[in-house]
């Protein structure tokens, strides 16, 4: 590709702006460093900030292919020549539920009443800890019960344990859960 680069470099990536004769007008690639990898996000003629870079790797936790998901449903919801805001991850999102729907309402249909309090009080309170008087209290079921679910949303890898405390695998399942 015949093409000029000008590089930025920021504390969370690099972004690289290419003008060339096969593209039409300006392409700018973010680059993230995601847990030792690199992730590409590509705007053809849009543009985004930093908050909203930071953002979308909070949301991803570190994980470079929901970066990319995230991304690749933020380029499709947004129009060409636009500015990619915090406002515009809501459609993005609903576009990825919209993708995944059969598939993240056949994983809750098959969870017990019990699971399903569990996932919700944690999609509410991803910093909580399942073990905690205050969780046991807010799902309202003693510590074994809580336990035998954890251990079952781990061994059917929607949680995973990190540090002590529990992760949803899939932070785009734990927002469609928020939302329902």
């Amino acid at each position: 590709m015949d093409a000029s680069l000008l590089g930025r470099t920021s504390a969370r990536g690099l972004s690289l702006n290419a003008n060339s004769r096969n593209s039409p007008g300006l392409v700018r690639i973010w680059l993230f460093k995601v847990r030792g990898e690199w992730a590409r996000l590509l705007l053809s003629n849009r543009r985004i900030s930093q908050p909203v870079v930071a953002r979308i790797l909070d949301f991803a936790d570190g994980v470079s292919g929901d970066v990319q998901e995230l991304c690749e449903a933020l380029w499709e919801t947004s129009a060409d020549g636009a500015e990619i805001s915090l406002d515009g991850m809501s459609a993005a999102l609903d576009l990825i539920f919209s993708r995944e729907l059969g598939g993240y309402g056949a994983i809750y249909e098959r969870l017990t009443a019990g699971q399903s309090a569990v996932l919700r009080a944690l999609a509410g309170n991803p910093l909580a800890r399942p073990y905690s008087i205050e969780f046991v209290s807010q799902v309202g079921m003693p510590t074994s019960s809580i336990r035998r679910i954890m251990s079952r949303l781990a061994d059917s890898r929607i949680m995973y344990s990190s540090g002590g405390a529990y992760r949803f695998s899939n932070p785009f399942f734990r927002e469609w859960i928020l939302r329902r």
